[in-house]
């Protein structure tokens, strides 16, 4: 799975309009128009595709922690810098801050997956 593919499932599955994508990105600080936000979340065969970059993935995630929390109270004024080495593990832990998920909802989500791990795998 490809980070347009993240991109594109975590719009369906959390029901996110293209205005509160473009919303979200801007949270973290990366400026997104509605063209490029359609080329992002094109499939890679059709005509206009663009790749998503891990640090444009890692502005989607953070924009929608603080859209989905709130903004950390000893947070810095300025948003955080984008994750270049963004890899599966970071994105899961990203989604479970976002979603709020703790260990034992993780767990079920990835049950449901049909994936079966213990607590200390999942850590």
């Amino acid at each position: 799975m490809n980070n347009n593919d993240i991109l594109r499932r975590l719009r369906y599955a959390l029901d996110i309009s293209n205005p509160l994508m473009i919303q979200i990105f801007g949270i973290s600080g990366c400026k997104m128009e509605q063209s490029t936000l359609i080329k992002l979340l094109k499939k890679e065969e059709e005509e206009d595709f663009i790749s998503c970059s891990n640090p444009l993935l890692s502005f989607f995630l953070d924009g929608l922690i603080v859209n989905r929390r709130g903004r950390r109270e000893s947070a810095e004024t300025e948003p955080p810098k984008p994750d270049n080495s963004l890899n599966n593990n970071a994105i899961l832990k990203k989604l479970r801050i976002a979603l709020d998920l703790k260990e034992s909802d993780m767990l079920a989500v990835m049950e449901l997956a049909g994936v079966k791990i213990s607590k200390s795998e999942l850590r």
